[in-house]
């Protein structure tokens, strides 16, 4: 049991095969409290274009496809598995043409500039390698005026109790998060957080 917890948890930065599938399939479900209640810090327009940096199982694609009802929903990831899980996850908005899945990390993010409105990253900064020129995409491909939500579950940088054991994995608390947010050019960066330690950085391009 601890080999295969310890196996889960070196997945948790890029899923990978069935482990990997089984992680995805708990984190759509584990994660939806923190989806919603992040999601629920910003208004997203029905016609709203929006990315989701490391899209994970897909779950979150949903949530923002059905919100921008009549705009663009895409997802980036570096893993292939989370790429299946999530185009099965959104497979019906593909097809009508509402929701792209694609290759892609913080770092290289491959959509033109200024096509999205909202750019969302969910429990996933933790595995960025460089903050800096990832912020810089994401700002690059956000519109004027556009917003960057970012939702993590975990915002103590002193407790490495989750750090220690999943491979590749950085806490940042929200004031590190927001002092980045703003030495990168978002402006009005505002940190929402609650007793249990979730934290949501909000900023505008």
């Amino acid at each position: 049991m601890e080999l295969m917890l310890k196996a889960l948890f070196k997945n948790c930065g890029k899923p990978q095969g069935g482990l990997g599938k089984l992680l995805l399939y708990g984190m759509n479900i584990g994660h939806g409290t923190l989806s919603e209640w992040g999601l629920s810090q910003i208004k997203i327009p029905a016609a709203a274009n929006v990315l989701d940096i490391g899209c994970g199982g897909g779950a979150n694609l949903r949530r923002l496809a059905k919100r921008a009802s009549r705009g663009l929903v895409c997802g980036i990831d570096i893993s292939e598995c989370s790429l299946e899980c999530s185009r099965k996850k959104v497979s019906e908005y593909i097809l009508d043409g509402r929701c792209q899945v694609k290759y892609g990390s913080a770092e290289k993010i491959p959509f033109p500039d200024g096509l999205f409105d909202v750019v969302t990253a969910f429990e996933t900064v933790y595995f960025w390698k460089d903050m800096e020129s990832a912020l810089r995409e994401v700002g690059r491909v956000l519109k004027e005026g556009g917003l960057f939500l970012v939702v993590n579950e975990a915002s103590d940088a002193q407790n490495n109790c989750w750090s220690d054991i999943v491979d590749g994995m950085t806490v940042l608390g929200g004031d590190e998060l927001r002092a980045l947010f703003e030495e990168a050019g978002f402006s009005a960066a505002e940190v929402v957080s609650e007793d249990d330690g979730r934290i949501c950085v909000i900023g505008a391009k």
